[in-house]
This record gives C-alpha cells, sequence and structure tokens, in this order.
C-alpha cells in the first residue's frame, strides 16, 4: 500500500503533520493546531496510491485559548486533484453556525489532496485543526 505513514518508534508516531498514514485499512490524518491568516494556510496535504478512500473530514472552527468568549469564521478550502470539491464555512462566533464542520468523501486512486483555512481578517492568536479519518479500499 502506498502513502504517507509513520513507523513505530519514528518521530512522530501520532501522526500530526500534513501527511495521511495507513493503520491495516484504515487511513488517518491529523494537522495539529495552525495559525489562521488572511491567506490560505494549508492543513493538510496527501497523495494518496493504488486505494481508494472513502472518509470523512473533520474541520475545527479556529479558537484562541487568549479568550475564548470571542469567534471568528474561517473557510476551509478542500481541493482534490487541483480542483476545489468544497469550501465549508466554520464560525466560533454567537451565530447559526458549526463549530466543527464534518464532510465525507470518497477519494480515487491517485489523488493529491490539500486542506487549506482562510479567515477574513488577521486574527492574531486564532487557530483551527483539520483531520481525516477513512476506510482503505484496494
Amino acid at each position: 500500500m502506498l502513502g504517507g505513514g509513520n513507523p513505530v518508534g519514528g518521530s512522530n508516531p501520532s501522526g500530526i503533520g500534513t501527511s495521511i498514514n495507513y493503520v491495516g485499512n484504515h487511513a488517518y490524518a491529523n494537522s495539529g493546531v495552525i495559525q489562521v491568516n488572511t491567506t490560505e494556510q494549508t492543513h493538510l496535504k496527501f497523495d494518496t496510491g493504488a486505494e481508494y478512500l472513502v472518509g470523512e473530514f473533520e474541520l475545527q472552527g479556529a479558537v484562541n485559548l487568549a479568550d475564548i468568549n470571542d469567534g471568528v469564521v474561517v473557510a476551509f478550502i478542500i481541493t482534490m486533484n487541483g480542483e476545489v470539491v468544497a469550501q465549508p464555512k466554520v464560525g466560533t462566533v454567537t451565530e447559526a453556525m458549526p463549530t466543527v464542520e464534518h464532510y465525507k468523501i470518497l477519494i480515487p486512486p491517485f489523488s493529491s489532496i490539500l486542506v487549506q483555512v482562510k479567515a477574513p481578517s488577521n486574527p492574531s492568536g486564532w487557530k483551527t485543526s483539520a483531520s481525516f479519518v477513512g476506510r482503505v479500499y484496494a
């Protein structure tokens, strides 16, 4: 099976970073927390092999630990093979928006995936995260 992955004893066994990890017939990716900005910030970036994946992205709204009562709206950009396939908007401000977005997806073989986030202003201290969990099919 092709793809990223962190061997046991590697420098990053928890799988935090932009790549995808495989465990048996499951795949996962965790970005860790990323500072948002007015330009696109990369959360996940990976290529798949000959397998296809059925799974879900979880996109976390922005949080500023210095002022957790405040909120901001961010837009995630999910790109597959150079084409934008989704632009979920996630908000942590007081309005009728989800603070976490779940986006189900089928990822074809030999695909390039890019997940980025963008904020409408330059909020200092605001951080988001993204993850992917899916099943691998040969």
